[in-house]
């Protein structure tokens, strides 16, 4: 019996030690796996970070380059301004330039049915046809 008892004892001795061996060596397993996460994690955390930097100088660069485009719009838009400005002065000028060329038109006008008259009340004194002076002061006015 005690050999019996000796042998078991060896025999689960044995199967302690093989099983320790298989732990051992799965703990292993499990450290190196642990270790090879650990590193795809900080290969990761590494990209991230670089990706992080790149977006943050392409901000920058969005950034600067749409307060150059505001600025430039902004001088773009200041001298459309300028040149709608100088655009209504001519206007203006223009259209005085019209009124006056209409008014001394009209004066023209008036001056040459004044004439006009004139010379036909000077020729209806001399031959008494006021009816030929009417029709004629009626077309000029016409005209």
């Amino acid at each position: 019996l005690r050999k019996q008892m000796e042998e078991q004892l060896e025999e689960s001795e044995s199967i302690k030690q093989k099983v320790i061996k298989e732990a051992e060596k799965r703990n292993e397993e499990l450290i190196n796996e642990l270790a090879k996460e650990r590193q795809t994690i900080d290969d990761l955390k590494k990209e991230l970070g670089n990706e992080l930097k790149s977006a943050s100088i392409q901000i920058a660069f969005l950034k600067e380059n749409s307060e150059k485009a505001l600025k430039e719009k902004d001088v773009l838009l200041g001298e459309k301004n300028a040149e709608l400005e100088i655009l209504k002065q001519q206007f203006n000028e223009l259209n005085e330039n019209h009124n006056d060329i209409l008014h001394a038109a009209h004066l023209t006008e008036s001056l040459i049915v004044y004439m006009v008259v004139k010379t036909f009340i000077v020729y209806i004194e001399g031959s008494g046809c006021l009816y030929v002076f009417c029709f004629i002061a009626i077309s000029i006015t016409e005209l």
